[in-house]
């Protein structure tokens, strides 16, 4: 979800300057926003936070199955090089019974991918997921 800014009208409003840029916790942001492939915030020095959320459904993780997620889009791409730091999502009934990991080899500056692994005897129901990173935008 986009961040709500404070401190101006926005970016590009006259007379905007590093003292009046808008900000979240005291850092200055220049972008927030969202679109199909989830929420970005970017920061005026440099770094990016993403998330994307997923509802996968009831029953489609079964009894010890693992669920491996398509290649996703991040909303805002990365600078390429970047090192990024990722981890994902999980919400469910049972938390303590699904383990979530990035796929190695699957992220770059664009893509990313993960796994959803259930340790539990039952299929696990109301399960949403998606993954969230921290990176460097320029």
């Amino acid at each position: 979800m986009p961040v709500t800014i404070s401190g101006s009208t926005g970016i590009g409003t006259p007379g905007l300057t590093s003292e009046t840029m808008p900000t979240s916790d005291g850092a200055p942001i220049v972008e927030s926003g969202s679109n199909s492939d989830g929420d970005w915030t970017r920061w005026a020095d440099g770094t990016q936070h993403t998330l994307r959320m997923e509802a996968i459904g009831s029953g489609v993780i079964g009894v010890s199955g693992r669920y491996n997620s398509p290649t996703f889009a991040h909303p805002m791409p990365y600078l390429n090089g970047t090192n990024l730091s990722g981890y994902v999502v999980v919400r469910s009934s049972y938390p303590d019974r699904v383990a979530g990991g990035i796929e190695q080899g699957t992220t770059t500056a664009t893509m990313y991918g993960y796994a959803i692994e259930n340790n539990h005897g039952a299929q696990i129901t109301d399960l949403s997921h998606g993954a969230r990173f921290t990176g460097r935008w320029k």
